[in-house]
């Protein structure tokens, strides 16, 4: 398979053969992706064993050693690149991967995909500090449907979230083209409410 579909530099690739020196023969390097396509993706690397090879694992060959990548991170390392950067008397292992996350909608897509992204990007975390989230249900006549999860469901202070914080910054975000914000959340108070 082809090996620029994710890039290891020549220092990561010596760096990952001398680790790997001490392994079981046969072990690789796994490459994967937590959260693949959202706001909060993150990419990982860990060694793999043989008996930790999936039969539908993408795999390239590096000659010292083969990498794996599971199917459904595989689309979100296209264009990665793992280097081995030394500065003065540190080193450290780094991973760029643009696509990893979700990609910033163009100008002129459509209204929904742009409000999402606005939602996941600037919106969601900040309502992660208080272990809540929002998901963008739909759009219809300018009013975004939207539903709470997380420590959002059942908190008290929610129509204030709702009104002051979320509807005022899309508002904002989107004058023309966003008339309001309806909650279908059925919120209820109980032990799974993150504040009570």
């Amino acid at each position: 398979m082809d090996n620029s579909y994710i890039l290891i530099t020549k220092p990561a690739v010596n760096q990952f053969a001398g680790l790997l020196e001490s392994h079981e023969p046969g072990t690789g390097i796994r490459i994967f992706v937590v959260h693949p396509g959202s706001y909060n993706a993150e990419c990982g690397v860990s060694f793999c064993p043989p008996d930790n090879i999936e039969e539908v694992d993408h795999v390239i060959d590096y000659d010292a050693f083969k990498v794996y990548v599971d199917p459904i991170s595989w689309p979100f390392l296209n264009e990665a690149e793992i280097d081995f950067v030394t500065e003065g008397l540190e080193s450290q292992l780094t991973i760029k991967a643009p696509n990893a996350k979700m990609k910033r909608p163009e100008d002129d897509a459509p209204l929904i995909d742009r409000v999402d992204y606005y939602i996941e990007t600037i919106i969601n975390p900040q309502l992660r500090n208080h272990g809540g989230r929002i998901t963008l249900i739909e759009i219809k006549d300018g009013i975004c449907v939207i539903q709470f999860g997380g420590g959002c469901n059942g908190c008290s202070m929610v129509d204030v979230t709702l009104k002051q914080g979320i509807e005022g910054q899309l508002l904002e975000q989107f004058p023309d083209e966003i008339k309001g914000v309806r909650d279908v959340t059925e919120h209820q108070t109980g032990d799974h409410s993150y504040y009570k």
